[in-house]
């Protein structure tokens, strides 16, 4: 099964604990750093210079940020991860600009 793919950093990502969602980044403004609230409830990595990869980990509430190369913000992101046993197939992928 392929990973969900959300285009730009959204506001709000939902996500199952132990799934990933892939969130499209502009590759002209690339991500230097990622700051994650809680590591605990997720993690959010970059995979080049144009995809980051966020994965719930623990159920709760968490953000990341993204800074570009000059250090100033790209996104804040919420992160709600819920229980893996919450998919029902159908499920769309959550996500808000």
């Amino acid at each position: 099964m392929a990973a969900d793919i959300l285009e730009g950093p959204p506001s709000y990502i939902e996500l199952r604990s132990g799934m990933t969602k892939i969130v499209k980044v502009d590759p002209k403004r690339p991500v230097q750093s990622i700051a994650i609230g809680n590591p605990n409830l997720a993690d959010v990595s970059a995979i080049n210079l144009g995809a980051i990869a966020v994965t719930g980990k623990a159920v709760g509430l968490t953000n990341f940020l993204l800074f570009d190369t000059d250090g100033k913000e790209i996104s804040d992101t919420v992160i709600q991860v819920v229980e893996a046993d919450a998919y029902r197939p159908g499920d769309n992928v959550k996500g808000r600009h």
